[in-house]
């Protein structure tokens, strides 16, 4: 809940796309967040009651019930286990709420003038001190079908939009009018591991589908699809924010995405990231080719899917450019799909302390 107040306010703040109504409505619907947190705190406070089900899935108390901790369609290996915890409900809700009081004074110094910021960070510590820990997974290994089941408010924010579910299509992210993106980002963070997604992109020029993993110093692994190109996948990574070039990009061949469903997958390690379609490595950055190993992404990070205007004429021509062009909204709506989600960690963390300023994976504490 705090990353999803976080972002509405960094979205009313910073996001120069955004008209003054819609700045406006993501203000409001922070304060509707914040109520709601307050209401569910005040009588529930991630109702007791429920613990014992969650208990052999994860030591986060609040991941979806339904959810299987199984692998599906994998080609990677990985493993399942069952842990159980109950003074993590309690540690849960504190860091929640500790987090949630960092976060008001910024309702105090709303009307402040906007800002550029195409990247954001709740909370960067190379930045600043006493930065909330981040909460890990919990488990090795974390899998939904979006066929079946519904993804919980307590495993991932709908931080924009709105997502719905078709029995055939999985989860919907669409686009029906101007400045819409509907965005999921996960309440949960892996500190290097897989992330594997089976999806199909959005049709439509300008209109651009994406998965990115990313840290709250901005390390970043990013997937990307162009809604007019038909034969193409973007991947990207980013270190500590630096855009100081853009030659990190790689286009891969893939037969239609935005007809066709495909396996995306990210194994990111300590020492090299792959990157997978349909279960063939189509790159593989080292991380030493990261500038010595100083922009390779290295630290915790969450877990970010969503379907963007990228050609919206508010945006500068070089995003327009990149994006394929111009958004013709009279073609909406623009859908991208996604059938299923598996996340694993390599370790079982509980959450992940940031020891000192350095963004290093080594200042990384393993909190069990």
């Amino acid at each position: 809940m705090h990353r999803q107040l976080s972002f509405l306010l960094v979205q009313f703040l910073c996001n120069p796309a955004l008209r003054c109504d819609q700045r406006c409505h993501s203000f409001l619907r922070a304060v509707t967040v914040l109520t709601d947190f307050l209401r569910e705190s005040i009588f529930t406070s991630c109702n007791p009651a429920q613990r014992h089900s969650f208990q052999t899935f994860s030591l986060n108390p609040c991941f979806d019930h339904a959810a299987s901790s199984s692998t599906f369609n994998s080609h990677l290996p990985t493993k399942s286990i069952a842990i159980s915890s109950s003074s993590r409900w309690q540690t849960s809700f504190t860091m929640r709420t500790s987090t949630l009081a960092r976060a008001l004074p910024i309702l105090v110094t709303i009307l402040a003038p906007t800002s550029l910021a195409q990247t954001w960070s709740f909370c960067n510590p190379m930045n600043q001190t006493g930065c909330p820990n981040d909460i890990a997974l919990g488990i090795s290994n974390y899998s939904i079908d979006l066929t079946t089941q519904t993804m919980s408010s307590n495993v991932w924010n709908t931080t924009a939009g709105v997502v719905n579910y078709d029995y055939k299509a999985g989860a919907r992210f669409v686009i029906e009018k101007k400045l819409e993106s509907p965005t999921i980002q996960s309440n949960f963070h892996l500190f290097f591991g897989q992330v594997e997604v089976i999806m199909q992109a959005a049709l439509g020029q300008g209109i651009v589908s994406s998965i990115v993993i990313q840290s709250d110093d901005l390390d970043e692994i990013d997937w990307e699809w162009i809604g007019g190109n038909q034969t193409h996948v973007q991947t990207n990574y980013f270190g500590k924010g630096n855009t100081t070039s853009y030659d990190r990009a790689l286009w891969h061949e893939v037969q239609t995405p935005q007809a066709l469903y495909h396996n995306y997958t990210t194994d990111w390690q300590k020492d090299k990231t792959d990157f997978y379609i349909d279960g063939q490595v189509v790159r593989t950055l080292k991380k030493e080719e990261a500038n010595g190993g100083k922009n390779y992404p290295q630290t915790p990070a969450d877990v970010r899917l969503g379907i963007w205007p990228g050609g919206d004429p508010k945006n500068n021509k070089y995003t327009i450019e990149w994006a394929g062009g111009a958004v013709d909204y009279d073609k909406a709506p623009f859908v991208m799909a996604v059938k299923s989600i598996r996340v694993s960690d390599a370790s079982t963390a509980t959450e992940y302390h940031w020891g000192d300023q350095t963004g290093s994976m080594e200042s990384i504490e393993i909190i069990k």
